[in-house]
Protein backbone atom coordinates (compact mmCIF):
# COMPACT_ATOMS: atom_id res chain seq x y z
CA UNK A 1 0.00 0.00 0.00
CA UNK A 2 2.53 2.43 0.92
CA UNK A 3 4.94 1.42 -2.59
CA UNK A 4 1.24 2.38 -4.04
CA UNK A 5 0.83 5.50 -2.83
CA UNK A 6 4.62 6.46 -3.26
CA UNK A 7 4.42 5.47 -7.13
CA UNK A 8 0.95 7.65 -7.30
CA UNK A 9 2.37 11.04 -5.71
CA UNK A 10 5.67 10.32 -8.01
CA UNK A 11 3.20 10.36 -11.12
CA UNK A 12 1.27 13.69 -10.02
CA UNK A 13 4.19 15.11 -9.29
CA UNK A 14 5.75 14.72 -12.42
CA UNK A 15 1.83 15.73 -14.43
CA UNK A 16 2.40 18.80 -12.55
CA UNK A 17 6.20 19.68 -13.25
CA UNK A 18 5.16 18.81 -16.80
CA UNK A 19 2.63 21.14 -16.95
CA UNK A 20 4.00 24.17 -15.93
CA UNK A 21 7.00 23.62 -18.25
CA UNK A 22 4.95 23.98 -21.15
CA UNK A 23 1.97 26.50 -20.35
CA UNK A 24 5.23 28.65 -19.11
CA UNK A 25 4.09 32.02 -21.03
CA UNK A 26 6.42 32.54 -23.82
CA UNK A 27 8.95 35.77 -24.19
CA UNK A 28 6.91 38.23 -26.63
CA UNK A 29 8.25 41.40 -28.81
CA UNK A 30 5.99 44.89 -28.27
CA UNK A 31 6.99 47.12 -31.22
CA UNK A 32 6.92 50.40 -29.00
CA UNK A 33 8.89 53.32 -30.89
CA UNK A 34 10.41 53.83 -34.50
CA UNK A 35 14.12 54.63 -34.42
CA UNK A 36 15.48 57.68 -36.43
CA UNK A 37 17.78 56.52 -39.19
CA UNK A 38 20.12 58.44 -40.97
CA UNK A 39 22.43 58.14 -44.40
CA UNK A 40 25.23 59.73 -43.44
CA UNK A 41 26.87 60.28 -46.95
CA UNK A 42 23.55 62.18 -47.70
CA UNK A 43 22.89 60.46 -50.97
CA UNK A 44 19.82 58.56 -52.54
CA UNK A 45 22.50 57.22 -54.90
CA UNK A 46 26.22 55.57 -54.12
CA UNK A 47 28.64 53.39 -55.63
CA UNK A 48 29.06 49.60 -55.29
CA UNK A 49 33.24 50.49 -54.18
CA UNK A 50 31.74 52.84 -51.44
CA UNK A 51 31.42 52.46 -47.87
CA UNK A 52 28.54 54.00 -46.56
CA UNK A 53 27.72 55.45 -43.34
CA UNK A 54 23.68 54.84 -41.71
CA UNK A 55 23.46 55.73 -37.99
CA UNK A 56 20.66 55.97 -35.34
CA UNK A 57 20.07 58.41 -32.24
CA UNK A 58 18.44 55.94 -30.07
CA UNK A 59 20.57 55.22 -26.94
CA UNK A 60 20.84 53.15 -24.97
CA UNK A 61 19.60 50.08 -26.44
CA UNK A 62 20.49 46.34 -25.78
CA UNK A 63 21.20 45.66 -29.43
CA UNK A 64 21.40 47.29 -32.80
CA UNK A 65 20.64 44.68 -36.12
CA UNK A 66 21.68 46.15 -39.33
CA UNK A 67 20.25 44.41 -42.34
CA UNK A 68 21.50 45.55 -46.14
CA UNK A 69 19.03 44.09 -48.25
CA UNK A 70 21.57 42.61 -50.50
CA UNK A 71 22.84 39.36 -49.18
CA UNK A 72 24.86 40.43 -46.57
CA UNK A 73 24.64 38.64 -43.19
CA UNK A 74 23.27 41.53 -40.52
CA UNK A 75 25.65 43.19 -38.70
CA UNK A 76 24.75 43.24 -35.24
CA UNK A 77 26.74 45.70 -33.19
CA UNK A 78 26.08 47.83 -29.88
CA UNK A 79 27.14 51.01 -31.40
CA UNK A 80 24.92 53.69 -33.07
CA UNK A 81 26.42 53.28 -36.48
CA UNK A 82 27.57 50.90 -38.93
CA UNK A 83 29.85 51.03 -42.04
CA UNK A 84 28.62 49.10 -45.42
CA UNK A 85 29.93 48.27 -48.54
CA UNK A 86 27.07 47.34 -51.27
CA UNK A 87 27.61 44.01 -53.34
CA UNK A 88 25.31 44.29 -55.78
CA UNK A 89 23.87 47.20 -58.08
CA UNK A 90 20.08 48.30 -58.36
CA UNK A 91 18.06 49.39 -55.50
CA UNK A 92 18.44 48.12 -51.69
CA UNK A 93 16.54 48.15 -48.87
CA UNK A 94 18.22 49.17 -45.55
CA UNK A 95 16.68 48.29 -42.32
CA UNK A 96 17.31 48.91 -39.03
CA UNK A 97 16.09 46.70 -35.79
CA UNK A 98 16.37 48.53 -32.56
CA UNK A 99 15.86 46.40 -29.24
CA UNK A 100 15.49 47.49 -25.24
CA UNK A 101 14.40 44.69 -23.11
CA UNK A 102 11.05 42.64 -25.04
CA UNK A 103 10.40 45.93 -26.81
CA UNK A 104 11.42 47.54 -30.28
CA UNK A 105 11.33 49.85 -32.87
CA UNK A 106 11.92 49.31 -36.78
CA UNK A 107 12.91 51.84 -39.58
CA UNK A 108 13.65 50.98 -42.89
CA UNK A 109 15.55 53.54 -45.62
CA UNK A 110 17.04 53.04 -49.85
CA UNK A 111 19.38 53.35 -51.70
CA UNK A 112 20.21 53.17 -55.71
CA UNK A 113 23.85 51.30 -56.02
CA UNK A 114 25.71 52.18 -59.56
CA UNK A 115 28.70 51.45 -60.60
CA UNK A 116 32.04 52.89 -60.30
CA UNK A 117 34.69 52.98 -62.68
CA UNK A 118 37.96 54.03 -60.09
CA UNK A 119 41.71 53.73 -61.24
CA UNK A 120 43.38 51.09 -59.59
CA UNK A 121 44.30 51.81 -56.11
CA UNK A 122 42.00 55.38 -55.45
CA UNK A 123 41.91 56.86 -52.12
CA UNK A 124 39.26 59.07 -50.79
CA UNK A 125 37.38 60.04 -47.59
CA UNK A 126 33.90 59.08 -46.81
CA UNK A 127 31.79 61.79 -44.34
CA UNK A 128 28.88 64.34 -44.36
CA UNK A 129 30.14 67.76 -46.09
CA UNK A 130 28.41 69.79 -43.56
CA UNK A 131 28.80 69.10 -40.10
CA UNK A 132 27.61 70.80 -36.94
CA UNK A 133 30.00 72.41 -33.88
CA UNK A 134 29.90 69.98 -31.22
CA UNK A 135 28.52 66.96 -33.19
CA UNK A 136 30.03 63.84 -33.42
CA UNK A 137 30.92 63.40 -37.11
CA UNK A 138 32.45 60.11 -38.77
CA UNK A 139 35.47 59.86 -41.40
CA UNK A 140 36.08 56.85 -43.10
CA UNK A 141 39.32 56.21 -44.78
CA UNK A 142 38.10 54.23 -48.09
CA UNK A 143 39.80 52.03 -49.95
CA UNK A 144 38.18 52.38 -53.79
CA UNK A 145 39.11 49.02 -54.95
CA UNK A 146 39.98 45.45 -54.16
CA UNK A 147 43.28 46.20 -56.34
CA UNK A 148 44.73 48.07 -53.45
CA UNK A 149 44.44 45.52 -50.97
CA UNK A 150 48.11 45.18 -49.99
CA UNK A 151 50.20 41.79 -48.14
CA UNK A 152 50.55 43.72 -45.07
CA UNK A 153 48.65 46.31 -43.03
CA UNK A 154 47.48 49.76 -43.60
CA UNK A 155 48.19 52.35 -41.40
CA UNK A 156 46.31 56.19 -41.08
CA UNK A 157 46.90 59.08 -40.02
CA UNK A 158 44.49 61.98 -39.77
CA UNK A 159 44.75 65.11 -40.20
CA UNK A 160 41.18 67.45 -39.31
CA UNK A 161 42.58 70.79 -40.45
CA UNK A 162 41.50 72.40 -36.93
CA UNK A 163 44.99 71.30 -35.24
CA UNK A 164 43.67 68.33 -33.83
CA UNK A 165 44.45 64.38 -35.28
CA UNK A 166 43.82 61.14 -35.21
CA UNK A 167 44.16 57.30 -36.38
CA UNK A 168 42.82 53.92 -37.94
CA UNK A 169 40.78 53.46 -40.88
CA UNK A 170 37.19 54.58 -39.20
CA UNK A 171 37.78 57.68 -36.75
CA UNK A 172 35.55 60.46 -35.23
CA UNK A 173 35.99 64.02 -34.61
CA UNK A 174 33.87 66.74 -33.26
CA UNK A 175 34.63 70.53 -34.50
CA UNK A 176 35.06 73.52 -31.77
CA UNK A 177 34.32 75.96 -33.98
CA UNK A 178 32.64 76.86 -37.32
CA UNK A 179 34.59 77.55 -40.47
CA UNK A 180 35.85 75.23 -43.61
CA UNK A 181 38.35 72.89 -43.05
CA UNK A 182 40.50 70.54 -45.00
CA UNK A 183 40.33 66.68 -43.45
CA UNK A 184 43.45 65.11 -44.88
CA UNK A 185 44.01 61.23 -43.54
CA UNK A 186 47.42 59.80 -45.01
CA UNK A 187 47.60 56.44 -45.98
CA UNK A 188 50.89 54.25 -45.59
CA UNK A 189 51.15 50.48 -46.78
CA UNK A 190 54.70 48.55 -46.51
CA UNK A 191 55.22 48.08 -50.22
CA UNK A 192 53.70 50.94 -51.56
CA UNK A 193 55.00 54.98 -51.60
CA UNK A 194 52.40 56.92 -48.98
CA UNK A 195 49.20 58.36 -50.22
CA UNK A 196 47.12 60.98 -49.05
CA UNK A 197 43.50 61.88 -49.49
CA UNK A 198 41.28 65.17 -48.72
CA UNK A 199 38.18 66.54 -48.77
CA UNK A 200 37.13 69.99 -47.46
CA UNK A 201 34.72 69.71 -45.12
CA UNK A 202 32.40 73.37 -43.43
CA UNK A 203 31.56 73.52 -40.00
CA UNK A 204 28.55 75.21 -38.92
CA UNK A 205 25.40 75.61 -36.44
CA UNK A 206 26.84 78.09 -33.35
CA UNK A 207 26.78 81.46 -35.03
CA UNK A 208 24.91 81.90 -38.51
CA UNK A 209 21.39 82.48 -37.49
CA UNK A 210 18.32 83.78 -39.10
CA UNK A 211 15.24 85.13 -37.65
CA UNK A 212 12.01 85.00 -39.63
CA UNK A 213 8.79 86.43 -38.95
CA UNK A 214 5.99 84.26 -40.68
CA UNK A 215 2.37 84.06 -40.76
CA UNK A 216 0.72 80.58 -40.16
CA UNK A 217 -2.68 78.99 -40.42
CA UNK A 218 -4.33 75.20 -40.23
CA UNK A 219 -4.96 73.56 -43.57
CA UNK A 220 -8.93 74.00 -43.06
CA UNK A 221 -7.54 77.92 -43.16
CA UNK A 222 -7.97 78.72 -39.48
CA UNK A 223 -6.46 79.10 -36.15
CA UNK A 224 -4.19 81.95 -38.00
CA UNK A 225 -1.65 82.89 -35.99
CA UNK A 226 1.78 84.51 -36.24
CA UNK A 227 4.96 82.90 -35.43
CA UNK A 228 8.87 83.65 -35.25
CA UNK A 229 11.62 80.61 -36.89
CA UNK A 230 14.91 80.53 -36.02
CA UNK A 231 17.43 79.17 -38.81
CA UNK A 232 20.66 77.80 -37.99
CA UNK A 233 23.42 77.25 -40.86
CA UNK A 234 21.85 78.36 -43.94
CA UNK A 235 22.47 76.80 -46.91
CA UNK A 236 24.35 73.76 -45.30
CA UNK A 237 22.99 70.65 -45.31
CA UNK A 238 21.96 69.87 -42.20
CA UNK A 239 20.35 72.65 -40.80
CA UNK A 240 18.53 73.51 -37.53
CA UNK A 241 15.34 74.99 -37.11
CA UNK A 242 14.16 76.11 -33.55
CA UNK A 243 16.91 73.56 -32.40
CA UNK A 244 15.26 70.23 -34.60
CA UNK A 245 18.08 69.19 -37.27
CA UNK A 246 16.22 68.95 -40.54
CA UNK A 247 17.73 67.18 -44.11
CA UNK A 248 18.04 68.45 -47.49
CA UNK A 249 16.34 66.63 -49.98
CA UNK A 250 18.75 65.79 -52.83
CA UNK A 251 20.34 69.03 -54.14
CA UNK A 252 16.34 71.38 -53.78
CA UNK A 253 15.97 73.83 -51.34
CA UNK A 254 13.85 71.53 -49.55
CA UNK A 255 14.70 70.47 -45.47
CA UNK A 256 12.62 67.49 -43.96
CA UNK A 257 12.53 66.22 -39.94
CA UNK A 258 10.64 63.43 -38.41
CA UNK A 259 10.16 63.83 -34.41
CA UNK A 260 8.76 62.28 -31.86
CA UNK A 261 8.44 59.15 -33.35
CA UNK A 262 5.58 56.71 -32.18
CA UNK A 263 3.86 53.60 -33.47
CA UNK A 264 1.14 55.83 -34.74
CA UNK A 265 3.43 58.59 -36.61
CA UNK A 266 5.99 61.04 -36.05
CA UNK A 267 5.70 64.93 -36.09
CA UNK A 268 7.01 66.57 -39.42
CA UNK A 269 8.82 69.51 -40.36
CA UNK A 270 9.31 70.60 -44.01
CA UNK A 271 10.67 73.58 -44.61
CA UNK A 272 11.52 75.42 -48.40
CA UNK A 273 14.19 77.98 -48.73
CA UNK A 274 14.36 80.30 -51.29
CA UNK A 275 17.21 81.24 -53.33
CA UNK A 276 18.01 84.55 -51.52
CA UNK A 277 17.45 83.20 -48.25
CA UNK A 278 15.29 86.15 -47.63
CA UNK A 279 11.80 84.11 -47.44
CA UNK A 280 10.97 80.84 -46.19
CA UNK A 281 7.69 78.35 -46.61
CA UNK A 282 7.42 75.91 -43.76
CA UNK A 283 4.60 73.02 -42.76
CA UNK A 284 4.38 71.18 -39.80
CA UNK A 285 2.04 68.48 -38.28
CA UNK A 286 2.84 66.51 -34.61
CA UNK A 287 1.07 63.82 -33.24
CA UNK A 288 -0.84 65.67 -30.84
CA UNK A 289 -3.22 67.91 -33.56
CA UNK A 290 -5.34 66.16 -36.42
CA UNK A 291 -4.40 69.53 -38.48
CA UNK A 292 -1.06 70.57 -40.24
CA UNK A 293 0.08 73.77 -40.09
CA UNK A 294 1.36 75.91 -42.90
CA UNK A 295 3.53 79.68 -42.53
CA UNK A 296 5.36 81.86 -44.80
CA UNK A 297 7.42 84.73 -43.58
CA UNK A 298 10.39 87.08 -44.04
CA UNK A 299 13.84 87.49 -42.85
CA UNK A 300 14.21 89.63 -40.12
Amino acid sequence: MKKLLFIDVLIVFCMFACKKETTAPPTTWEKTFTPYLENNNQRDTVYDDENITFSTDQTPSDRYIWSWGDGSKNDTTQTIYAIHQFRHIGLNIIKLRVERGNTYGENTDSVWVIHHAIPPCGFRIDSNDSLYVRDTAHFVANIATPDCQSTCSFSYQWDFGDGKTGTGYHTTHAYDATGTFTVKVKIARCESPDTIAQKTVVVGGSTEKNDYKCQCVTDAGTFAFFDTIEVQNLPYNPIKVDGRVLQRLSNSNRYFGEFNCKPTGCDTYMLDVFDSQDSVQYRFKTLFNFYAINCSGKRL
